[in-house]
């Protein structure tokens, strides 16, 4: 539901669990996405990978996407161990509205 409070695409969303194979995420896309996954995963990038984003991205985006990666982890968190449900500004967004129950259908 966050995702679509902040315009990711319904199909975007939808297809976000099987991103490698998706037409929806464009190369740059890929490697955010590829990036954030070993990041999580590995909590350290390989040099291979790092070399990658540098090529696409300046340092100081390469901070940000970790930076928005590692905050969203804590806010994941922080929403799991209290099961604390989306505040009412995001769940009434009309982006969330029209995904309501996409994600659980999976």
């Amino acid at each position: 539901m966050l995702g679509r409070s902040v315009g990711l695409t319904k199909e975007k969303v939808e297809q976000l669990r099987n991103w490698k194979d998706s037409s929806v995420y464009n190369d740059e896309e890929k490697l955010i996405l590829e990036y954030t996954e070993e990041l999580v995963t590995n909590v350290r990038i390989s040099d291979e990978l790092y070399k990658r984003v540098a090529d696409h991205f300046s340092t100081q985006q390469i901070i940000n996407i970790c930076f928005t990666s590692g905050i969203s982890g804590i806010i994941n968190r922080i929403h799991g161990t209290f099961q604390t449900d989306v505040d009412e500004s995001t769940s009434s967004n009309e982006f969330v509205e029209a995904s309501r129950g996409v994600l659980e259908e999976k």
